[in-house]
């Protein structure tokens, strides 16, 4: 049931059919301590099968702040064991995380490091590991340092901005992308390139007007490059949005692509494309029942294809949800068929 090779065409005609995870939330924050509170979910597909999920926030800890964790999966269904990647160290928080691995193995990491003392701005940090275990020469949980804070030349607001929930690594091949946003400029996705991270050199406008971005993906189709970016609403943060680039320079006009479904989810704050070689079965989201956003668990969404069920009255019957990826063989998920298609009875 999971969806096909990515197809440019359904997303330009926006004949996307989402179905939202039966669980709400689909992974929810460790009751270890009080403070519960997750979100910016970054579902990295490994080259031996499976997905390494960061993501950031309060995971049952002890004090509020926030900092990057990932677990393992090989369906969403269940996860391995919980390991703390990234200390919040100089800043108050560090979350919005996003990693690109590289055929060598080596692990290339942008998150969000907040409100340092004095100025109490966001910035981007970057952190690399060669194996996914030591970050940065440390071994894991490595403590974030005023020293990670990257550097954008030619951007003459750099020093001043804020960059908060909104910086995009993308490994270009050539060169690495960072699609970012200023809150000095809000309407505005900006786009740096570097040789070599982290330093990188201001390019220009992605995307205007924008919203936050959280993902870009770069998909191959027929030989012709294709990328996706992913943002959420910055305000009243109840939809996500994307927008499709042919050369990742420029992206079309944002899009709705999918609002909120309950109100357990009513406020969406981040979100992250989960990716099976060159197909896209659906997104993962940090979203709260509370506008203050300090109890936020990860929800999905799963992109699949359209059934139709006409039950013995003669009336369709919508697929009201979806139970993981549907990524693996049938064979496989025969003994949840029921869960997945709670309406086909």
């Amino acid at each position: 049931m999971s969806a096909g090779p990515f197809n440019p065409a359904y997303w330009q005609q926006n004949t996307l059919n989402w179905v939202p995870d039966v669980r709400m939330p689909m992974f929810a924050a460790q009751i270890t301590g009080p403070y519960q509170n997750i979100y910016a979910p970054w579902p990295l597909e490994l080259p031996n099968g499976g997905w390494r999920m960061f993501y950031g926030g309060w995971d049952g800890q002890d004090v509020p702040f926030d900092e990057i964790s990932s677990t393992s999966t090989t369906d969403f269904l269940s996860f391995g064991v919980r390991d703390r990647v990234i200390a919040h160290g100089a800043f108050l928080n560090v979350n919005n995380v996003n990693v690109q691995q590289l055929p060598d193995g080596s692990f290339h990491m942008i998150c969000t490091g907040g409100e340092f003392a004095p100025s109490n701005q966001n910035f981007p940090l970057y952190f690399s590991s060669p194996d996914g275990s030591t970050w940065n020469g440390a071994v894991e949980p490595y403590s974030a340092q005023l020293s990670d804070i990257i550097n954008v030349n030619g951007y003459a607001g750099f020093s001043t901005g804020n960059f908060n929930g909104a910086n995009v690594l993308l490994d270009g091949g050539a060169t690495w992308v960072l699609y970012f946003k200023d809150w000095n400029h809000f309407d505005t996705t900006y786009r740096a390139t570097a040789d070599t991270l982290p330093n990188f050199q201001f390019q220009g406008v992605a995307l205007e007007p924008s919203d936050f971005v959280n993902d870009v993906k770069k998909i191959s189709v027929d030989g012709q490059i294709w990328y996706l970016m992913g943002l959420v609403e910055t305000d009243p943060k109840q939809s996500v949005f994307y927008s499709l680039s042919t050369d990742g320079i420029s992206f079309q006009p944002e899009r709705t692509l999918f609002k909120n479904v309950s109100a357990q989810d009513f406020y969406i704050v981040a979100l992250g494309f989960v990716m099976k070689g060159n197909q896209l079965l659906g997104a993962l989201y940090g979203a709260s029942s509370v506008p203050t956003l300090d109890q936020n668990q990860i929800f999905g969404r799963w992109l699949q294809k359209r059934i139709i069920v006409t039950d013995s009255l003669g009336a369709n019957q919508p697929v009201q949800g979806a139970y993981g990826s549907g990524s693996r063989r049938p064979q496989e998920r025969s003994r949840e068929q029921s869960r997945c298609m709670p309406k086909m009875a």
